[in-house]
Parts: structure tokens; C-alpha cells; sequence
């Protein structure tokens, strides 16, 4: 009498599954991933600009224009943008411009 062969190490998985299971495909983040930070920085530059948003292309979403030095309580990074409080405006600034 002849048993069938078992390897443990290997589960059995009918071919059409497995073809399946590659081909989902998964769902992409587009969004930055945003990090709580809580802390405290400098604007490096003069006339730094505190945006209401992350965009660059209009001048319409500037709030405010900082000078060096100017303390910002930053509040969380969004990849190379900081969400920032300063002088009780919260806005957007690009992390290079911030020293922390």
C-alpha cells in the first residue's frame, strides 16, 4: 500500500489560487505620510513664507511672511512640509527652511 507524500514545510495551494493571489494588486498611499512632531524650530531665510497650504504654485495661499529666526512651534512634518504654528496662525512651510 502506497500513502501519498506530505512535506509540512509546504502547504498545498491549487494553482488558480496562487495565480490569483499575485495578481491583486495593492492599494498605493499618494498621500505623504503625516508625523505628529510637537516640537519647537527657526526659520533659516528671510522672508520665509507661511502658506495655507502645501501648494506652490499660487501666491494666493500665503499667509504670512517670516523672517530668520522667527520661533514656529511645529506640529506635524508631511514630507518635506512642516505644519507650523506661529504668532497664532498655523500654516505650511517647506522643512528645509526650519532649523529643529
Amino acid at each position: 500500500m502506497i500513502i501519498g507524500l506530505f512535506s509540512p514545510s509546504k502547504p498545498s495551494v491549487p494553482e488558480s489560487n496562487a495565480k490569483a493571489a499575485a495578481e491583486v494588486e495593492l492599494p498605493v498611499n499618494r498621500t505623504p505620510n503625516k508625523e505628529s512632531v510637537q516640537t519647537i524650530g527657526f526659520v533659516k531665510g528671510k522672508g520665509v513664507r507661511l502658506r495655507s497650504s502645501m501648494d506652490t504654485t499660487t501666491k494666493a495661499n500665503i499667509i504670512d511672511k517670516l523672517s530668520k529666526g522667527t520661533r514656529v512651534e511645529i506640529l506635524e512634518r508631511s514630507g518635506e512640509w512642516l505644519k507650523v504654528r506661529v504668532n497664532g496662525k498655523e500654516g505650511y512651510m517647506f522643512a528645509e527652511l526650519v532649523n529643529y
